[in-house]
C-alpha cells in the first residue's frame, strides 16, 4: 500500500484551491505582454476589415422632386 505524506496537516483541500486562486488573481500583465496583444489585435482587425471592404459600397436613390433633389445614401 502506497502512503501519501500530509505536508498540510489540518489543512482542507479547498483552502489550498482558493489560496491557488488568490495567487493567479493577483497576476499583472507586464507592458510587453500587453503591447503584444495589441498589436495582434489591430492586425487581426485590419486583416478582418481587408476581408470585407471590397464587399462594402455606396448606394445611392434619389428622386427628382420640383425645388431640388432628395437622396438616400446607405452602405451596402
Amino acid at each position: 500500500m502506497y502512503k501519501v505524506k500530509n505536508v498540510y496537516k489540518e489543512c482542507h483541500i479547498l483552502d489550498l484551491n482558493l489560496m491557488d486562486a488568490v495567487h493567479y488573481k493577483r497576476s499583472n500583465f507586464t507592458g510587453a505582454e500587453l503591447c503584444t496583444l495589441v498589436i495582434a489585435l489591430i492586425i487581426f482587425l485590419l486583416v478582418l476589415g481587408a476581408t470585407a471592404l471590397p464587399e462594402m459600397a455606396f448606394f445611392a436613390e434619389c428622386q427628382n422632386i420640383p425645388g431640388g433633389d432628395i437622396c438616400h445614401i446607405s452602405l451596402k
